[in-house]
């Protein structure tokens, strides 16, 4: 095992090798994501998001370019405090333009109607993937993302 510069990313310091596994801080800008890489060059991403929000229309809590990624799964908790919480787990995939999603939670403490997420790709070749809330208004959304 070594730590040191990963050799891809100028200056970035954050990277630490094993036999088979290279863990990079990919971005010097976003210190909350993680790539691991195979010594085949195959990779996943590992990231912690959290949003507020405000709104009960549909929200964009996440959105990135899917890459070689065809998956992701975000364990998540949902607290809006005194109204309501929940934990769960949403898992979407994609391919040739398709998108598929489902959402396995606790049942939701409190007396408000808990939030619900949306999946979208877009863009010229649908590499835009995009996790929206409806009905998010006063909920704190924090997730740990698994990009695979």
């Amino acid at each position: 095992m070594g730590y040191g510069a990963d050799p891809r990313v100028l200056g970035n310091m954050g990277s630490i090798t094993t036999g088979s596994l290279n863990i990079v801080r990919t971005n010097n800008n976003v210190e909350d994501m993680l790539t691991l890489t195979h010594t085949d060059d195959s990779y996943i991403s590992l990231q912690y998001i959290t949003s507020s929000t405000s709104l009960d229309t549909a929200t964009t809590i996440d959105l990135f370019t899917t890459g070689s990624y065809s998956g992701v799964i975000y364990d998540y908790t949902l607290v809006n405090p005194g109204n309501g919480a929940r934990t769960g787990q949403i898992m979407a995939v994609w391919d040739n333009g398709n998108i598929e999603m489902t959402d396995v939670s606790t049942p939701s403490l409190g007396s408000s109607t808990p939030p619900s997420f949306t999946t979208t790709l877009s863009g010229t070749s649908n590499n835009i993937f995009n996790l929206k809330i409806t009905d998010g208004g006063g909920y704190s959304f924090k997730a740990f993302v698994k990009k695979i």
